[in-house]
């Protein structure tokens, strides 16, 4: 959605120092039309259990990180998940972390036009707040061959796949 009215300096007042060095940074930097996603979740609510965006990242064709930030967390975190996401109470620190709003408006220009490639996506993209072209979706979790290796495995090797 476009808005046409001018903003005034006090707009601004609410943009980090992060979000500006991320915007400069991706201004200079060349990304391909394949770029793969990642979202890391904290726990929230009693007993954690359900789930807040605390960190996102997306490198490029070449496993070259384009961009990846932890992400402020509106409600209190009742479960870093630390042993899965390898977050802490330090990584969403207001000087070390973007808003969420800051965080999807980069991760909306980015992934815009572009093939995106993930595992589950469809969970990255709710926790975002972010539509995308279904056409332009590789799911890992879906993708057919990886599901048959997947089973052959288990066929394979039975119950140990399972340890």
């Amino acid at each position: 959605m476009h808005n046409s009215q001018t903003m005034g300096t006090s707009d601004f007042v609410s943009i980090s120092p992060k979000f500006l060095q991320t915007l400069q940074k991706l201004k200079s930097t060349q990304t391909g039309k394949l770029i793969a996603l990642d979202c890391e979740m904290v726990g929230v609510g009693p007993d954690g259990l359900d789930s807040a965006l605390a960190r996102v990242s997306i490198v490029d064709i070449n496993e070259i990180v384009v961009f990846d930030s932890f992400v402020q967390v509106s409600q209190p975190v009742t479960d870093y998940r630390t042993h899965v996401s390898g977050i802490t109470r330090a990584d969403l620190a207001p000087e070390k972390a973007m808003t969420f709003h800051e965080c999807r408006s980069i991760v909306s220009a980015l992934v815009g036009g572009r093939i995106l490639v993930g595992h589950a996506i469809d969970n990255d993209l709710r926790a975002l707040g972010i539509q995308h072209p279904l056409c332009d979706i590789r799911d890992t979790a879906t993708y057919l061959p990886f599901m048959r290796v997947d089973m052959a495995s288990r066929e394979k090797y039975g119950s140990a796949m399972k340890r």
